[in-house]
């Protein structure tokens, strides 16, 4: 089997007579590659680079993962809070879609369905068995418009009013309380400043 070596004749040298003898082994030149070979080592080096630099973007820094971390972390610290706050006063057994109906009638007062409805970013027939289901509760009444007989204005019951303003007040002094139990000086000062940091987080 050939080897990369060749044989060639030995010489000797008598009284300046060249004379041959057994053969030697001669180590030949290695082939030199082809232009398809050094094409295909060049692309396999690129695609390995490439794979390479691909994993370094897509591998996640310091940074991005302590992000992930602390959202995990205010999360689960928010539901806790807001558990807790929910215990101190009970305003009525209301799904989301009912409480913020009523979050904006206390903050923007009387609307009609139609308004609700853009608000809210739902339908108008949505929002009319949300409205409906909290005139059911004694949470809100209708009445219609002085100028518009056609049109009927929602807005929060007295007796609702006064329950709000109730829960709040309760939430208030538990979460008053809690600080003052809980925290040291140095603590509540630095509670100031993440509510800050907080705030521009709820204004993204």
């Amino acid at each position: 089997m050939p080897d990369g070596t060749s044989k060639a004749p030995a010489t000797d040298w008598h009284d300046g007579q060249i004379s041959c003898s057994a053969p030697i082994a001669v180590k030949s030149k290695p082939p030199v590659p082809s232009v398809n070979v050094i094409y295909r080592k060049t692309v396999q080096v690129d695609c390995i680079y490439a794979s390479v630099g691909l994993m370094s973007a897509t591998r996640p820094s310091s940074e991005a993962t302590q992000a992930v971390a602390l959202v995990g972390e205010l999360r689960s610290v928010f539901s806790r809070l807001k558990r807790r706050l929910r215990e101190q006063a009970d305003v009525g057994d209301f799904n989301d879609a009912q409480k913020s109906v009523l979050l904006r009638l206390e903050r923007n007062g009387p609307a009609t369905v139609s308004m609700l409805a853009r608000a809210e970013g739902v339908r108008p027939q949505s929002m009319r068995i949300t409205v409906a289901a909290l005139e059911a509760a004694g949470a809100v009444s209708g009445k219609a418009d002085p100028e518009d007989g056609r049109q009927t204005f929602v807005s929060l019951t007295p007796s609702f009013v006064k329950v709000l303003k109730t829960g709040r007040l309760a939430r208030e002094d538990w979460l008053f309380r809690a600080i003052q139990a809980q925290l040291t000086p140095r603590e509540r000062k630095q509670l100031a400043a993440a509510v800050k940091l907080l705030g521009k987080l709820a204004d993204f």
